[in-house]
């Protein structure tokens, strides 16, 4: 293909696709697309070949992803480039992927990684659902994850399933962690599996609707009607009496609207009762 300057779409779906050769002597080891930097979207779902993807990392120029664009590349090390995510699953199943190195993630994890190593990730504004985005990436980590879950934004109100067997996410919950994304209506097996740890936050005996810092976890989802499973066989460590209860208002007594929380905490054999997480 060394005559083409020129790709907008691929799709190699199912196929044993590994990388292109670029002249009659040579032949990368990964699929090198950084060299059509108008490429536009991508599906590659079930490429079990597949290791390493490396396109542009333009942060005005994201690649898209539709549904499953990844999903089943389970020898899939590394997608370097910026991508932005359209649909559902699109990394399911991808067992060795890993985002970015630690050192890359300490130039701030809110802010585009400018690095030609990097993977960023946008989520399109008409994104509703992540259903099983990285369900089964058993090798993200922690840092993977804190940079992910701040992404999630406003327009999404599923996340079933979105980290479910991603055992490799192993550090502390924050009481913030839903911050970003208050419209929230399912979380159903959305960290099942994960190695979660720490407490489970309670909203403080100061409790105002007006400072978040005095707010529990579900504080930040108030909508939230589905947690089934929500935080299954995690490593948490303390709950307490407080973690549904309901907030008053201004006099108003104001319930969660959860009507599903089945398994909530499944599994969770580290788990006591203590008198305050707070």
């Amino acid at each position: 293909v060394s005559k083409f300057t020129s790709l907008k779409y691929i799709d190699i779906s199912r196929t044993a696709i590994s990388a292109f050769k670029y002249v009659d002597n040579m032949t990368l080891d990964y699929l090198e697309l950084s060299t059509f930097p108008n490429l536009q979207g991508i599906i590659a779902n079930d490429c079990k070949q597949l290791t390493v993807v490396k396109c542009t990392n333009d942060p005005n120029n994201p690649i898209e992803l539709d549904s499953r664009a990844f999903a089943n590349c389970n020898s899939l090390t590394r997608v370097y480039g910026h991508f932005k995510l359209k649909g559902i699953e699109t990394f399911k199943g991808c067992s060795q992927l890993v985002f970015n190195e630690q050192d890359a993630y300490s130039s701030g994890t809110v802010d585009f990684i400018n690095l030609n190593t990097a993977t960023n990730i946008t989520i399109d504004d008409t994104n509703q659902s992540l259903l099983s985005t990285f369900e089964g990436c058993s090798n993200f980590t922690y840092d993977d994850f804190n940079y992910l879950k701040i992404r999630i934004g406003q327009q999404v109100t599923s996340i079933e399933a979105m980290f479910k067997g991603c055992s490799g996410i192993t550090g502390a919950l924050q009481y913030d962690m839903f911050r970003t994304c208050p419209n929230l209506l399912t979380i159903k097996e959305a960290f099942s599996g994960c190695k979660l740890t720490g407490r489970f936050y309670s909203r403080t005996s100061n409790y105002s609707s007006t400072d978040s810092t005095t707010w529990g976890i579900l504080d930040f989802i108030p909508k939230v009607q589905d947690a089934e499973s929500a935080f299954e066989n995690n490593l948490i460590e303390y709950i307490d009496n407080n973690v549904f209860a309901p907030r008053i208002i201004n006099g108003v007594t104001q319930y969660y609207d959860l009507v599903r929380i089945d398994r909530m905490f499944r599994g969770c054999t580290y788990l006591t009762t203590c008198k305050d997480t707070r």
